[in-house]
């Protein structure tokens, strides 16, 4: 729910990007907010191949569950809500820094968001686990390390993205492992559409390990990605030593594998079956 001009809450949704670190309001629903939400600050949001687009910033009270909070939102003109979920009422986006902010957890395996139990992560009981906190320092959002062949690649851990995502790059210069699949998928971002193609691929993920005894340890899998050509990466920042985004990991490949990102802890995981 958010504030209208007449001081009542709207129903609707939001949804939870993991991908995004920044908010975004839906510009079909500006036209319902208080003239006192808006900002004189403005904010490039950037998408993928560090293209982006400058927002105009509002502060929206929203109400989610027990949370009541007045949030920075950039209203974006180059998304269309309604081409990605019909007639459903999509509020806006909320990114990976008001997961923080609430000690929120994504969690696949019970198909929900809810509030972090944990105050200390450990290991026991885990199959895969990764520290959000080499994504957070870099990029502001949650990343995992694909390993294709003998080489790794930067891959958001991305809830607002239903298919795997990699670059053209990445795949042809890992271990060519994957096997190309006729037909093509769309690509939405801020920044634009961009049809892809699609293939299946080999590939592990790196589990680090908090106990320093267990190391880290390899989970391989296939699945379908859809291939980004054009650039060599999605995202890169100024740091040169800190590696590029070179794919992005999906939704639906979370749910499947039950993960459970805890924003309070600050941890990806999988428990044990």
């Amino acid at each position: 729910e958010f504030v209208c001009k007449n001081g009542s809450y709207l129903d609707g949704f939001f949804l939870i990007d993991s991908g995004s670190t920044d908010n975004i309001f839906n510009k079909e629903a500006v036209r319902l907010l208080p003239e006192e939400s808006f900002s004189q600050e403005c904010r490039q949001v950037c998408a993928i191949h560090n293209v982006g687009e400058k927002c105009q910033v509002a502060n929206i009270e929203i109400k989610i569950g027990d949370i009541t909070d007045t949030v920075p939102f950039n209203i974006s003109q180059n998304l269309d809500f309604s081409k990605f979920f019909g007639a459903n009422r999509i509020i806006g986006v909320l990114g990976a820094a008001f997961m923080c902010r609430h000690g929120l957890v994504l969690d696949y395996s019970q198909k929900c968001v809810r509030s972090s139990e944990m105050e200390h992560f450990t290991d026991d009981g885990k199959t895969f686990v990764c520290p959000m906190s080499v994504g957070f320092y870099a990029y502001g959002i949650p990343v995992v390390c694909l390993i294709n062949g003998e080489k790794e690649f930067f891959c958001v851990a991305d809830s607002g993205c239903n298919t795997n995502t990699l670059t053209k790059h990445a795949l042809e210069n890992g271990a060519n492992c994957y096997e190309n699949i006729d037909g093509h998928n769309s690509l939405h971002t801020i920044s634009g559409e961009s049809i892809t193609d699609l293939a299946k691929v080999n590939f592990s993920l790196l589990s680090v390990w908090e106990n320093e005894e267990r190391g880290t340890d390899l989970v391989s899998d296939t699945d379908v990605f859809q291939i980004v050509s054009g650039k060599k990466n999605l995202c890169w920042c100024d740091n040169k030593e800190i590696p590029p985004i070179s794919g992005l990991i999906s939704s639906s490949f979370m749910l499947r594998k039950k993960w459970i990102l805890d924003f309070n802890v600050g941890f990806i995981y999988v428990n044990a079956a």
